[in-house]
């Protein structure tokens, strides 16, 4: 069905939108299976838009949801869905398209709704219940029932339901029930020809008990003096746990269940560990061995912190045949043909592992696979040498693994890989030494972080690549905040689908520049680029974005070789102000020399020190105002230094320290650079409060 040639205006900033209906006549009779809509608008940015389709059933599809990431333009574009298998189709479907943010204005010119499925008889006869007539359940489980009937029913009803269910609009019963007790449910299917009801009994039995279940596992190992980790998990959300027998050092944590410390006794330990609820207790044996030395894989890999199992059809082992420090390293098991090798770990975030592995195996057959908590975040194929790479660890007990894994054929080589110099870093650390600018404040908003690896560099050292698993519509980012004046210079690079995929650099959310586009697959040369960044405080932000569709190139950018040079000195009074104070290496750092941020936690922000003196390093308590009794009147002093030109302080006086207005104030004296001037309050004036505004002015 299709609505061609419109011109129809969609709203700014509105959630109505517009919507179009789409008719599908009740003498047809068929069963979706999926559902595509065609949606051909013009607009200034097509990520303002949301577009969504509605069933006669009901039901919604979110087709398109509004992203501020993409600034294209425009749209002609299918969409597809199948959250609508096995409904009826006929009915009024509808169509809403809308635009959520401001900004840009847009028109739809045509929408096109196509239903794919299988037709069904027309109905001779009016509908006959043909579900059971009786359902149990409990309180606070959940139930589902779904009514069915013969005669291809098109809509269907129940009335009297217990508390926490209800009813779909393709006749699904569904939810928790929150009330105990037998009840009697009239249902009913209708199609053109009438009504089939029944009387459905339900049976809400008391609510089941749920007590833990722990899910952890039951062995652990453990190297003396050597901080260790280990989670009691378990399900139905315990309230509280329990660990006995720990060795020397080790203590739980009863809220959490970690059991956490340096163990300072060697031996094997049967610990008790419990997990508690309201409605019991469930009670395991943890084998905890505890060594008096690392395990010989752990020095292999330079990192006796960490405790390491292997596994798979062979485990890892010590390796004779290369290594990347000059000493020793570990490699896979020598396995064969659809069989693999594993090695894992646990790391508690936040942190960066970082590694070098060096692989031979089958182009396109056999694979090293690095994943964290099950999601894969890299894979290698073919042969190469010793190669850098690292990835973000998320806050809390992580589970690494490396896996080496074979298909069914063909060897290559040594058929395997290895690892060697196993190091956990601090985030700001890696960040930092990897874009070679320890002094910014790196962070990662993103669900996706950013990796480390070294085969694309401009410094030949190492440089930063965007999520290599990054989905289409979304976005990854790397940000820094920066005090101006200064000057920033980075380098950065990409290969991606040209004009659909882009890498970004944006100054306070405006996007300054754009890159996209691959060479025959690799990326584009290395490019450098330079910005004067105004003076106050920014926000400097490196985005990779992808669309809704296409792969291309190897999808992905990298950059490198950042630095920001602060020119405070020749900078706005404030500016100049901070160069006094702060170390050089310091200056940039919007979260040390930021006008809001209060450096030495006594309470006032950099720019409060500024305006009412003070120093921004050492806790001082300066009062911006003097009061003095004088008879009648209470006159309140406060100085202006005349060379802070980018400064503006105003009075402002209140009754009740909600409705505020500027104050009176007179000239007294001038020192210098230093203006004295005084608010008067008359004593008859009643209960009066006086607030120093001070603001920064271009």
């Amino acid at each position: 069905i299709a609505q061609t040639g419109l011109s129809v205006a969609i709203p700014d900033v509105n959630a109505t939108g517009v919507t179009r209906t789409f008719t599908v006549p009740n003498n047809v009779f068929m069963r979706v299976e999926h559902v595509t809509v065609h949606i051909a608008a013009t607009h200034g940015k097509r990520g303002d838009m949301n577009i969504t389709l509605t069933s006669p059933a009901g039901t919604v599809s979110k087709l398109f949801l509004s992203h501020p990431g993409d600034v294209n333009q425009d749209m002609d574009w299918t969409f597809s869905t199948v959250r609508h298998w096995g409904e009826v189709a006929a009915g009024d479907w509808s169509v809403k398209v809308s635009d959520l943010l401001t900004g840009n204005l847009g028109t739809l010119t045509s929408a096109t709704l196509t239903i794919y499925g299988t037709n069904t008889a027309a109905p001779t006869a009016a509908p006959v219940i043909s579900s059971s007539l009786s359902a149990s359940g409990n309180v606070e489980s959940p139930l589902s029932y779904q009514i069915t009937a013969t005669n291809n029913p098109q809509t269907f009803s129940a009335t009297g339901l217990p508390n926490g269910l209800s009813l779909s609009a393709s006749g699904l019963i569904q939810g928790t029930p929150t009330q105990e007790g037998s009840f009697n449910v009239t249902i009913g299917a209708t199609n053109i020809h009438g009504t089939g009801t029944a009387t459905l009994v339900m049976s809400i039995g008391a609510r089941l008990l749920a007590p833990p279940v722990i899910s952890s596992a039951l062995s652990s190992q453990a190297v003396l003096n050597v901080a260790y980790n280990y989670q009691i998990s378990a399900t139905n959300t315990p309230t509280s746990f329990a660990a006995t027998g720990l060795p020397a050092g080790l203590s739980v944590n009863t809220s959490s269940g970690l059991i956490s410390g340096t163990p300072t006794a060697t031996g094997t330990f049967n610990v008790g560990i419990s997990a508690t609820n309201a409605d019991g207790t469930d009670s395991k044996t943890l084998v905890l061995n505890v060594t008096s030395t690392a395990s010989l894989l752990a020095q292999a890999v330079d990192n006796q912190q960490l405790t390491f199992t292997t596994g798979g059809n062979l485990p890892w082992v010590i390796s004779t045949s290369s290594n990347h420090d000059g000493v020793d390293s570990i490699e896979s098991g020598f396995i064969t043909h659809s069989q693999q090798s594993y090695l894992e770990t646990t790391v508690t975030g936040p942190a960066y592992i970082n590694f070098w592995f060096q692989l031979q195996s089958e182009f396109g057959g056999d694979y090293f696979r690095f994943s964290i908590d099950g999601e894969e975040l890299w894979y290698s194929e073919g042969t190469h040498a010793w190669r850098l790479l690292g990835f973000n660890v998320p806050p809390g007990i992580h589970t690494v693994r490396w896996n080496y894994t074979k298909n069914e054929s063909i060897s290559v080589g040594f058929d395997g890989m290895w690892l060697d110099q196993i190091e956990v870093q601090g985030v700001q650390q890696l960040l930092g030494n990897t874009l070679d600018n320890p002094n910014l404040n790196w962070q990662m908003p993103s669900a996706q972080a950013w990796a480390l690896q070294n085969r694309r560099t401009i410094d030949a050292s190492d440089a930063l690549i965007s999520p290599i698993f990054l989905d289409h519509g979304r976005s990854s980012v790397i940000e820094t905040p920066v005090t101006g004046p200064g000057t920033l210079v980075f380098w950065w690079t990409v290969s991606s689908e040209l004009n659909g995929d882009f890498f970004r650099f944006e100054i306070d959310q405006t996007v300054q520049n754009q890159i996209s586009g691959h060479d025959n697959i690799n990326n584009l040369p290395w490019a450098q680029q330079t910005y004067n960044i105004p003076a106050g405080q920014h926000m400097l932000r490196w985005r990779y974005i992808k669309n809704e569709a296409v792969v291309d190139g190897l999808d992905a950018c990298w950059l490198d070789f950042i630095t920001y040079t602060p020119t405070f000195a020749t900078g706005p009074p404030y500016a100049q102000w901070l160069n006094g104070i702060f170390p050089s290496n310091q200056l940039g750092n919007g979260l040390i020399t930021g006008p809001d941020i209060d450096t030495d936690g006594d309470g006032r922000s950099n720019f409060f020190e500024y305006a009412f003196g003070g120093s921004p390093l050492i806790r001082d308590f300066a009062q911006p105002v003097s009061p003095l009794l004088n008879g009648n009147e209470t006159f309140f002093n406060y100085t202006i230094d005349t060379t802070k030109t980018d400064l503006l302080i105003t009075p402002r006086i209140s009754d009740d320290l909600t409705n505020w207005s500027d104050a009176a104030s007179e000239f007294i004296s001038q020192n210098g650079n230093l203006t004295l001037r005084r608010v008067r309050i008359p004593n008859s004036a009643g209960k009066k409060f006086l607030m120093m505004k001070a603001q920064s002015v271009p």
